[in-house]
């Protein structure tokens, strides 16, 4: 089976961009839905984290995506679960005429609340 027919997941790709004017010196942020792309995330580990005296569980997975529009500072919602992308996306070249996209994602498990 090609990796590209095995995409059986949606992800919802979320982006923080600038709306608005400036008010007293800060500029206004809005997390909106940039695209929805056909994904498959693949999970990995989780481990604990000592993060300053607080300890919080954080998991990491790899997602391949049909886009190649998917940026580092991007969060990615799958099946409920809002992930951030903390890898440099990476686009995977091959046979198939659509290109595929791959990056490594983490959200927190228990502990501290990672919001998109």
């Amino acid at each position: 089976m090609a990796l590209a027919a095995s995409l059986r997941q949606t992800a919802r790709v979320r982006r923080t961009i600038r709306s608005g004017e400036r008010v007293e010196g800060r500029s206004s942020h809005d997390a909106v839905t940039v695209d929805e792309v056909p994904c498959r995330l693949i999970q990995g580990d989780a481990r604990e984290v000592d993060d300053h005296g607080r300890r919080r569980v954080v998991a990491s997975a790899q997602i391949v995506a049909r886009t190649t529009d998917l940026r580092a500072s991007d969060t990615v919602e799958i099946d409920g679960s809002t992930w951030r992308v903390v890898s440099l996306p990476e686009v995977l070249h091959g046979r198939s005429t659509t290109p595929l996209t791959t990056a490594t994602l983490q959200r927190t498990v228990e502990g501290e609340v990672v919001t998109a």
